[in-house]
């Protein structure tokens, strides 16, 4: 077997597995939600039959939607597969592609979500689609400044450098800027999955509504698609998290041992981040959407001192 084609092997069991754990991701943050507020909450395999209810019934579509509803769910769904794919998780030696072309991957995602709630000629659909708009025009300066300030940490924007810098540096978790980084990109993870503040994942008022008001129209097939997609997103992000700003226990040779102490690693450290994110949407209310622009932009700013903080230790 080839070195090219051990790596593509080696990213594709890694996306698959990203694939496969998303579901049990969100699942995860709801069930520690809920026990949070003194319920029970739904089983953590719960997305995984939602996921198999909608995909055995049909999709309905309306008679005013153009191909740009129809494409969308495939769209949502194939781009956030795509960075799973292109994104290391377990190991570091699987194929790759520059963090900032998996940024507008996920950015063509977005943007096709925007597109279908637009195309459905709804009120909410608009008014959801519109608003998302906002979130993510103000949340993609702040992604590129951290990855920015990520990519001088290794030296480049791909993956592969950044993580075996991080690794091969002593004491980099006592690395300011990477504290920064990681507070930076955590923000955007919950910015751009309709997470707390910034969105109530759950919620059915149709005027607090912002991703859900975007995929009210999808039904069926569709529906799947949108949820999948939704939870694959929210993993990736972690995943970058989880492997790029804390990326210890990573296997950096391909054995049986380090690659079961890089799954087990990397699940670990992806669940505590979704616990996290429980917390977080448990100990605040959903901030007022004008004020959105305010703490996005107080992102920017620790992502910039993160950035000069890389650039004057750089000189």
């Amino acid at each position: 077997m080839t070195q090219t084609t051990q790596a593509i092997l080696i990213s594709l069991a890694q996306g698959l597995l990203l694939l496969t754990v998303a579901p049990l991701v969100t699942g995860v943050i709801r069930k520690v939600k809920a026990r949070l507020q003194g319920r029970v909450g739904a089983p953590l395999l719960q997305g995984y039959r939602d996921i198999l209810k909608f995909i055995r019934k049909d999709a309905v579509v309306s008679d005013v939607t153009s191909w740009v509803f129809k494409l969308a769910p495939y769209m949502v769904f194939g781009t956030t597969a795509t960075a799973a794919f292109l994104l290391p998780n377990v190991t570091n030696l699987g194929a790759q592609a520059d963090m900032i072309f998996v940024g507008f991957i996920l950015v063509l995602g977005t943007a096709f979500l925007v597109l279908s709630g637009l195309d459905a000629g709804t009120t909410f659909g608009g008014m959801g689609s519109s608003r998302e708009a906002m979130i993510s025009a103000l949340a993609e300066p702040v992604f590129i400044t951290a990855l920015f300030a990520l990519a001088l940490t290794g030296g480049s924007t791909y993956p592969g450098e950044i993580i075996s810098h991080v690794l091969g540096t002593p004491h980099a978790w006592l690395d300011p800027a990477l504290i920064l980084v990681f507070l930076s990109f955590f923000l955007i993870t919950l910015a751009e999955n309709a997470r707390y503040p910034f969105d109530n994942p759950t919620t059915h008022l149709e005027l607090t509504m912002v991703h859900e008001a975007m995929i009210l129209e999808n039904s069926g097939k569709n529906l799947a698609l949108m949820e999948i997609g939704s939870m694959t997103k929210l993993t990736v992000m972690l995943s970058i998290l989880a492997s790029l700003v804390v990326p210890w226990g990573m296997a950096t040779e391909w054995t049986l041992s380090a690659v079961l102490l890089g799954t087990v690693l990397w699940l670990g450290k992806v669940f505590i981040l979704a616990i996290l994110i429980a917390l977080v949407e448990s100990s605040m209310a959903k901030m007022r959407l004008l004020r959105v622009p305010a703490l996005l932009g107080m992102g920017w700013v620790v992502a910039m001192i993160a950035l000069v903080t890389q650039l004057f230790a750089s000189l």
